[in-house]
């Protein structure tokens, strides 16, 4: 198996950033599509708007609906082909950048992502979680390549709600597991190929800035500033664990995320979020060390992060929710059967019964 390694064109991050996006953007086309959530568009208009028409470009803001399905993508593209733009520029969260991506890909367009929270690793990576209409996690879409461009304003950032910069902390956080799951395994990563150790190295440097930095980064978004360890973690976020899962790859952390879709009780937890509690899972799983764990649960608390399943909206959950979690984590092609042992139902039901013990207790 050949060893593959992936990574976005071009990563640039700093405090009012888009305030010189035109600059970066211009080598990329002269026409562009911003796809944009609704609650951003006012925020980003001005700023990224002017310095893009200052660098000649011209532009076209649409509205996403809020979920990366396939009747969104489809729309979308069909206003990118009409417009005839060879620059797709996505601003918002993951769902938004997701759907970039994909309309970037169906026009041959060139993909420019814009985070404005650090949520989540979407920024960085080919692939695009695909859900249904009702929210629904159905498959991965893959790209031939990753974004051509990544702009991180940590400025906006800074003013985003907290929640937000934390859940992107705990999808930061399992990456080390994961990759060390793949890695130990011989799991093939997001592109087919070997792990690599750069990789790995990544995925351990982002869970060492967000234990060492975390805290402190989520002072700095409290008191709206950006701050050395602020804009450490925004890259561990967004950029390192982005480099660290695609080319090592995903377990039993984000098999979870992916199944408590169909719970409809969860549905209002973020992405990171479920996969911290997911991570908690795969550790109970890998029999690691008591202390490991509590080490990482009191992190948690001190962020914010949910540390059990009451966390993530599902209080006392019943013998039939978690067997329907179960049943999606050990479906063919699911990111837990990336485990270097056999994954059975009996196993991961009592891991997460297990888990969910700990966390109530600590």
């Amino acid at each position: 198996m050949e060893t593959i390694f992936v990574a976005p064109g071009k990563y640039v991050q700093g405090c009012a950033l888009l305030n010189e996006a035109g600059v970066y953007v211009k080598e990329y086309g002269e026409k562009s599509l911003i796809i944009a959530d609704g609650l951003v568009q006012n925020l980003i208009k001005e700023p990224l708007a002017r310095s893009l028409e200052k660098s000649g470009i011209k532009t076209h803001i649409e509205v996403f609906s809020g979920e990366c399905c396939r009747p969104e993508i489809e729309r979308l593209s069909n206003i990118a082909t009409n417009l005839g733009v060879d620059i797709v520029i996505a601003v918002g969260g993951g769902k938004t950048l997701d759907t970039g991506k994909a309309v970037a890909f169906n026009r041959g367009a060139a993909s420019i992502m814009v985070p404005t929270i650090a949520a989540t690793d979407a920024a960085t990576s080919s692939v695009s979680a695909l859900y249904s209409e009702d929210h629904i996690y159905e498959s991965a879409l893959k790209f031939s390549q990753n974004p051509n461009l990544i702009l991180v304003d940590t400025e906006i950032i800074s003013k985003a709600p907290l929640r937000f910069l934390v859940a992107g902390m705990g999808d930061a956080l399992a990456t080390k597991f994961e990759a060390r799951a793949c890695f130990s395994s011989g799991a093939k990563n997001a592109m087919g190929g070997k792990s690599t150790l750069a990789g790995l190295a990544l995925a351990d440097l982002a869970y060492e800035i967000i234990l060492n930095h975390g805290l402190h980064a989520k002072f700095a978004v409290e008191n709206k500033v950006v701050t050395p360890s602020l804009e450490k973690v925004v890259e561990a976020n967004v950029l390192l664990s982005g480099l660290g899962w695609e080319n090592v790859g995903l377990a039993v952390a984000h098999a979870f995320q992916g199944a408590l879709t169909a719970i409809p009780r969860s549905h209002l937890a973020y992405h990171g979020e479920k996969v911290a509690v997911g991570t908690l899972i795969q550790m109970v799983l890998e029999d690691r060390p008591f202390n490991e764990i509590s080490d990482l649960i009191k992190f948690y608390k001190s962020v914010g992060l949910p540390k059990n399943l009451a966390g993530l909206g599902m209080d006392k959950p019943t013998e039939e929710e978690i067997l329907k979690i179960v049943s999606r984590m050990c479906q063919p092609g699911s990111y837990a059967h990336n485990m270097p042992f056999t994954i059975k139902e009996r196993m991961l039901r009592d891991a997460i019964i297990m888990a969910d013990s700990i966390g109530n207790k600590i």
